[in-house]
């Protein structure tokens, strides 16, 4: 293992605090805690938060600001941040928001080009912003960390030759408590957990579960999160009762949804990595996805994949998981092996070794 000397590194979980429940707050939130649980004496994690919040850090964090507006974002990160980076030997932004100018070298991770790809999806302001960020750190990063191959190719396809680490996320231990059996009890549902979004093809899936729903009477749908107000009109055009949504949940709740579920449907269209995914392989729970993005990647044979973005051909693919126990027993065993491959100490390891690598390059 490469030694370097003492050196502090700074890492930006705010968004970790005002927004807890979103794939790239768990990423920042789980990444540090096993970074440092694994990090070296010499190499001193610094994270950086907001003041005002329910602090969940174990150390010591470098306070910035008390509110998460754009004003006092834009004051934080392009005033705050950047001074306090220059007394620093490295800063990790964990998703591409932060000073566009750094005093020390930048490490930054870019989790999918949904903003480049799709701007039609995206208020002009959020797409002109975020893709000047994206765009600067880019050019100025010494490591860009991608979580899956889809992103990397994404991103090399139009940046051609920058330093990309391609690194793939965890499972957090709560959802590595598997159902005791291939079945489901009590009145089945199936579990959308992936957030809101035109890419996340919500508005498809409740298409799709008004075609389940006319099949099985009995079946449920569980929405987890806080819709928009398209979502919610999709939601009142299928005029069903079995559509439950739960708000904003605790990862204790989130677990239990997942151990519960006849299935997990993950119709989004594109993905940078895809919690959902591998925290319902860790439940036992079997999983139906859009053949997209990093989905093929991370679900490898463990999900049954659809192939066209279509509510017909997801029903008929939810239909067939649960009509079949032997489909689920199949999908469960697959999905609880390919969970293994995905842990924490493994990302927070990868991780250290970019810090000493861009930290070796500058001493």
């Amino acid at each position: 293992m490469r030694q370097i000397p003492e050196s502090e590194v700074l890492f930006d979980v705010r968004r970790a605090t005002w927004y807890p429940e979103v794939g790239i707050s768990r990423y920042a939130r789980s990444l540090l805690s096993a970074m440092l649980d694994l990090a070296p004496p010499e190499l001193r994690l610094a994270p950086i938060d907001l003041s005002a919040s329910g602090n969940w850090l174990e150390v010591p964090a470098i306070r910035v600001g008390r509110r998460h507006s754009i004003a006092a974002r834009l004051f934080q990160e392009q005033l705050r941040i950047a001074l306090r980076s220059r007394r620093a030997d490295l800063i990790h932004l964990p998703w591409y928001e932060g000073p566009l100018v750094t005093g020390c070298p930048l490490v930054v991770t870019v989790h999918d080009l949904d903003t480049v790809l799709h701007p039609e999806r995206y208020p002009r302001r959020f797409r002109v912003y975020y893709n000047t960020l994206l765009r600067s750190y880019i050019n100025a990063a010494r490591r860009i960390i991608v979580p899956s191959l889809a992103t990397l190719e994404g991103l090399e396809a139009r940046w051609p030759g920058r330093p990309y680490v391609q690194i793939y996320q965890g499972i957090d231990a709560i959802f590595s408590r598997p159902s005791t059996g291939a079945g489901f009890a009590g009145s089945p549902f199936i579990l959308y957990t992936g957030g809101w979004g035109k890419r996340k093809r919500t508005r498809q899936l409740i298409q799709a579960f008004s075609i389940v729903a006319a099949v099985h009477r009995d079946v449920g749908l569980v929405m987890t999160g806080e819709p928009g107000p398209d979502e919610m009109q999709a939601i009142a055009e299928a005029s069903s009762e079995r559509i439950t949504l739960t708000g904003r949940i605790s990862d204790e709740q989130l677990s239990s949804l997942y151990r519960d579920a006849a299935v997990v449907a993950y119709p989004s269209a594109l993905e940078g990595f895809g919690f959902p995914i591998v925290e319902a392989f860790a439940s036992g729970t079997p999983v139906v996805g859009l053949r997209a993005g990093s989905v093929p990647e991370v679900a490898g044979d463990a999900a049954l994949l659809i192939d066209r973005d279509d509510p017909a051909e997801l029903a008929e693919a939810l239909i067939s998981v649960l009509d079949s126990p032997a489909v689920r027993r199949e999908l469960r065993e697959r999905g609880l092996a390919r969970a293994s491959e995905f842990t924490w100490s493994r990302t927070a390891e990868r991780t250290l070794d970019v810090y000493r690598d861009v930290l070796a390059e500058t001493t």
